[in-house]
């Protein structure tokens, strides 16, 4: 675990690469502030605070899913660790559409314009999904370019791609996405 300021963060070691989760706690209620996912396996000795009291037990908790397999992560964790209200506007109503898409399907950035009530702001969805905080809460991995390629993503390709496979969700031998994986 590291502390910088009042922001603390651990690293869990996952199937996909490292996991970094990054909270708050003020008087007692802990507020997660980001999470971020990168290749490579997570060192142990950083692993090994999570045992500790100074780690809440939400994050422990939290920690633990990520360790499982990932699972369904948005369907397992609490909505008490993040303050949804902090997104307003259209970038919300994003977050929103794309925390719908149910596991194991995927949405075009387009679709996901659409029931953002922007149908024309399909790279601006993009950006959304660029600075996405919670990439596990807010499955961002879930969203691909209309024509089934996986389009960006902040942590690299091989992490979506992974996340995907993880989810059941079937690329065809071109590297697309299968037509019946979409959810719209």
């Amino acid at each position: 675990m590291k502390e910088n300021g009042s922001v603390q963060t651990v690293t869990v070691p996952a199937s996909i690469g490292r996991v970094e989760l990054a909270w708050t706690s003020d008087g007692g209620r802990v507020r997660l502030v980001g999470i971020s996912l990168s290749e490579g396996l997570a060192r142990p000795p950083r692993c090994k605070s999570l045992g500790t009291a100074r780690v809440p037990r939400a994050i422990r908790r939290m920690a633990a899913v990520i360790q499982d397999g990932l699972g369904d992560i948005p369907g397992r964790i609490t909505d008490g660790l993040v303050d949804w209200g902090m997104f307003a506007g259209f970038q919300g109503k994003v977050y929103e559409a794309v925390r719908r898409i149910p596991r194991g399907k995927v949405s075009s950035y387009g679709d996901i314009a659409r029931h953002a009530g922007s149908p024309q702001a399909a790279r601006a969805v993009g950006h959304a999904m660029a600075v996405n905080p919670f990439p596990l809460l807010i499955p961002c991995h879930r969203v691909v370019r209309a024509d089934g390629s996986l389009g960006g993503f902040a942590a690299g390709l091989s992490i979506k791609e992974r996340l995907l496979k993880l989810e059941g969700v079937m690329m065809n031998a071109d590297s697309r996405i299968r037509r019946d994986d979409f959810w719209s």
